[in-house]
Order: C-alpha cells, then structure tokens, then sequence
C-alpha cells in the first residue's frame, strides 16, 4: 500500500503470478510424480527428473496462457470510511464499497497473501495481496479502524 491519505494497492502486480497456495499444490504434486515415475521406470533417476520438469514446464506455460486470456485485474482504495474493491476482467468490471463499520469479521493469512471480510449481512469480499507488507498494512488499518468502531 503506498503511504498516501487515500491507501491502494493492485492484484497482480506483475503479469505473471503464480500464488503461493498454487505453488504448494504444485510442488506436492511434482514430488508425487517424482516419486511414482521412480518407481515405475524402475528407479532410474534421469527419465523420473524429465517427467518431473516437463510435467513442471507444461503448468507454468498452460498458466501463463490461461492468466493472459482471463486478464483479471484487481484494485483495493481504502477510504477514510470504506474499501473499494474493483474487479477487472476481460468481460467486465465490478465495483464493491465495503464500509468499515460493517464489517463483522476479517480474517488475513500471511502465508499464502490472502484474506476476506465480511459483513453484518453476512456477505464475504475477498482480497489478495502481493506481498507480506501489504498485508500487515492493510491488518493495521483495519484493526485500528475496527476497535474505533467498538466504542
């Protein structure tokens, strides 16, 4: 977030990202197949490690191509009063304003970036983060903002 009165942040920064949850996933699966391609090609080493990076290779090149035809971009202004969160894709843009005093429950993971608020009327808004200052900004504002309004 950068340090201005209005604080904002986008999602992705970059144009190709591979989220942290997905890079888990990713690697335990890679392992997996490691480890059974082993064992079926009668523990050779060589043609196991091939598998593994083609397998590896093909979900990096399949991501790319699927992020540059979805083109989902996401765009969080924190207000004096709310949040803003718009969506971009390629078939439209949505708008949300989520006013702080709300918000029921929050709940931010450091781990995997990510996180979600919701509201008395039981309504949940997602957010990601690029990285791990953005969110412990973003978890100090809305804590503070939070316990101004539990008085």
């Amino acid at each position: 977030m950068t340090e201005h009165s209005d604080k904002h942040w986008k999602f992705p920064t970059t144009e190709f990202v591979i989220l942290r949850v997905e890079l888990l996933f990713v690697g335990i699966i890679s392992l997996l197949l490691l480890a059974f391609s082993y064992y079926t090609l009668e523990e050779q080493w060589f043609p196991a490690i091939m598998f593994t990076i083609g397998f590896m290779a093909m979900y990096i090149i399949v991501s790319a191509i699927v992020q540059k035809i979805r083109s989902i971009e996401e765009h969080y202004h924190i207000k004096s009063d709310h949040i803003e969160i718009i969506r971009k894709s390629r078939t439209g843009t949505k708008k949300e304003k989520v006013h702080f005093k709300d918000i029921k429950h929050h709940k931010l993971d450091k781990t995997f970036l990510g996180g979600y608020l919701v509201t008395h009327k039981n309504k949940k808004h997602v957010l990601f983060f690029n990285t791990k200052k953005e969110i412990e900004h973003f978890e100090d504002f809305i804590k503070k903002h939070l316990k101004k309004n539990k008085k």
